[in-house]
C-alpha cells in the first residue's frame, strides 16, 4: 500500500505538462503565481487556476485513476488559453532559432 507521499508524488507525475511545471515552480520553488503571470505575460488568474487544477487532481487520484483537466466552465478555458499561448511562444521561438542557425550555417558556407 502506498504513503500518502507515494500517492501524492504519483498524482504530481501524472499531472499534464502545464499544471506540473507550474505547480513545481510554485510549490517546490516558491515561485509567485504574479512572477509567473510576469515571466509568462499572462493574467494572474489562469496561473491561479491552473495551480488549482494541479492540487484537484493530486488530491482526487487514486492509485489507478488518470487524472482529468479542469471542465471548461470551472477554470478550464483560462487554462487552454495559456496552454495555446505559450504553445505559440514556443513554437515562434523554435522557428526563430532555426532560421538563425540555417543563416548561420550558410553564410559560413561549405
Amino acid at each position: 500500500m502506498y504513503s500518502y507521499e507515494e500517492q501524492w508524488l504519483a498524482g504530481m507525475d501524472g499531472l499534464p505538462a502545464l499544471p506540473r511545471i507550474l505547480f513545481r515552480l510554485h510549490n517546490f520553488y516558491d515561485v509567485e503565481p504574479a512572477a509567473m503571470a510576469q515571466a509568462l505575460a499572462t493574467d494572474n488568474t489562469s496561473i491561479t487556476l491552473c495551480l488549482a487544477e494541479a492540487r484537484t487532481m493530486i488530491h482526487a487520484r487514486c492509485a489507478f485513476d488518470v487524472p482529468e483537466r479542469m471542465p471548461a466552465d470551472a477554470g478550464g478555458l483560462a487554462i487552454a488559453a495559456l496552454e495555446r499561448q505559450l504553445r505559440r511562444q514556443h513554437r515562434d521561438w523554435a522557428e526563430q532559432t532555426l532560421a538563425a542557425q540555417m543563416q548561420a550555417s550558410q553564410a559560413a558556407g561549405p
